[in-house]
């Protein structure tokens, strides 16, 4: 239903599967994944981003096939999740959050500007943060979580000390506890060590 309605709306998707990220069109994931690339390292260029997606193609493997029924009708295959992109953002892919968010076995969340992802509602970061934490016996006040999308909400939620990165969305900030720098200023390693000298 999910890749129909994509299909519907002209929109690009992927799955991914136990086998791999399944696609039917490498041109047109390959623009997505350029677009995601130039969003991420602004001010580059579509061309520069395009030829640095073309070299990380090389190293991930992707499965081209001609329908996905090849692939839903695997019963081998277990379907971890449905990316949907759209190089217009979020306004287009609207429609198709507000069908599957009613959906309650459904978990539908974005990692870029330009997708949507759509999971079993109990494959979120929260709850595979928590469940790993109960079973080393870590309370979750000294657990330190750090994201930049709606993806990281839950795990961000959860985390005794949470850090949303400075080039995080807007929103994200407001879930979690501090805000570091930039991706592209060592984010990741202000944040450990303001949570060190601290003693956060």
């Amino acid at each position: 239903k999910i890749l129909e309605a994509a299909s519907e709306q002209g929109l690009y998707a992927d799955v991914v599967t136990s086998d791999g990220i399944y696609s039917i069109s490498k041109m047109k994931r390959v623009d997505m994944m350029s677009s995601v690339m130039q969003f991420k390292n602004a001010p580059m260029s579509y061309k520069t981003a395009l030829v640095l997606t073309l070299a990380r193609l090389e190293e991930i493997q992707i499965n081209y096939i001609n329908d996905f029924e090849d692939i839903l009708n695997n019963e081998s295959v277990q379907i971890l999740k449905v990316l949907v992109f759209s190089n217009f953002g979020q306004k287009e892919l609207q429609p198709i959050r507000n069908q599957f968010e009613k959906d309650n076995q459904l978990n539908v969340t974005s990692s870029f500007f330009n997708n949507i992802e759509i999971n079993h509602h109990q494959a979120q970061k929260g709850i595979a943060l928590e469940r790993f934490i109960k079973s080393r016996n870590i309370p979750m006040e000294k657990v330190m979580a750090i994201g930049d999308n709606f993806n990281d909400v839950s795990m961000l939620k959860k985390a005794g000390v949470s850090f949303a990165m400075g080039n995080a969305e807007p929103e994200v900030k407001e879930y979690a506890k501090y805000v570091t720098t930039l991706n592209t200023d060592h984010g990741v390693a202000a944040a450990i060590r303001r949570c060190i000298d601290e003693g956060l």
